[in-house]
């Protein structure tokens, strides 16, 4: 809620001065990641909530000075906001195939360091406070640059293969549940936790098991809530506003107009032509005239009146 409210003085300004809003950004994500670098140097917190403290008092210390509170995701709000802005203005950005490939490589790169830079703390390092100062700092912000870039590139059409990864259809249920697993996977975690009796003896498979079956039950769950509450009250909010509530996707798109079948009843019948011209008996070579006014095919040089030899008869 602080950041919705404080990115106001950056959303503003973007309108009118787009100058002086991108000014106003950069400061505040650079302020921000400071302060979150000096709260962590005054306190030598380490640089993020690494494994080493099991102990949820421990942990409780370390996450709401650093994890709990706004300025520590202040960075990647607005390097959303960035995003946001970005597409708006320029959705058709045509970027050359050599700086693709450079961005993927220092976005992969600086992500990497930020996911395995934590690696030999996690096995009993140490750490110096300076360098946990900025880690803490910064990780946040690099990692949300590195989502920024795989969003922009894919977005504007110069995502390539990984786009076409990204946009597969299977992964559209996940991501039409995605919002509530996010809202619910801790819970899942405190409740395996809570029922956890014994010491644990920790291993990659006993991780990789857990994980897998974590992401399960919460998959069912959300799926569960999903259809309960969030999918009634975004069709409701739809209803209400006109079609303008939350698109996420699933909405069914509009039916194509089909042409109309021509009437084949009306367009078989033998036209008539009610023009006198030839008297009673006579023919023009295709029609006769029937002694009504009406002149209808000729067929095998056979006609009656009142009868019409082969498919056609009188009207």
């Amino acid at each position: 809620m602080q950041l919705h409210i404080l990115g106001l003085c950056v959303l503003l300004p973007l309108i009118k001065w787009p100058k002086l809003g991108a000014f106003v950004g950069v400061v505040l994500t650079i302020g921000f990641a400071a302060v979150a670098a000096i709260i962590n140097l005054i306190n030598d917190f380490p640089p993020s909530l690494l494994g080493l403290f099991p102990d949820p008092d421990d942990r409780t210390f370390l996450e709401v000075p650093t994890y709990f509170k706004p300025y520590g995701h202040a960075g990647p709000y607005f390097v959303g906001m960035l995003l946001g802005y970005i597409l708006v203005k320029y959705p058709k950005i045509v970027v050359p195939r050599v700086w693709r490939v450079i961005g993927w490589l220092f976005f992969s790169t600086t992500q990497c360091a930020v996911l395995y830079g934590v690696y030999n703390w996690n096995n009993g390092y140490p750490w110096t406070p300076t360098i946990a100062a900025v880690y803490a700092g910064v990780s946040k912000l690099v990692w949300s640059a590195g989502i920024f870039w795989m969003l922009f590139v894919c977005l504007t059409g110069n995502g390539g293969i990984i786009n076409r990864i990204l946009s597969w259809k299977f992964w559209t249920p996940m991501a039409r549940l995605s919002y509530v697993f996010y809202l619910l996977h801790p819970l899942v975690i405190w409740v395996h936790e809570a029922f956890a009796h014994s010491n644990t003896y920790t291993s990659h498979y006993f991780w990789v098991y857990n994980i897998l079956g974590h992401y399960m039950v919460t998959m069912v769950l959300s799926l569960i809530v999903s259809l309960t509450f969030e999918a009634p009250f975004l069709a409701l909010e739809k209803i209400l506003f006109g079609g303008g509530g939350r698109d996420r996707g699933d909405s069914t798109p509009p039916l194509k107009k089909v042409p109309e079948l021509p009437n084949f009843d009306s367009e078989m019948r033998p036209r008539n032509y009610t023009h006198n011209k030839y008297p009673e008996g006579q023919t023009n070579g295709s029609y006769r005239n029937g002694g009504d006014g009406l002149y209808r095919p000729r067929e095998n040089g056979h006609h009656k009146n009142g009868q019409e030899n082969g498919a056609f008869c009188r009207l």
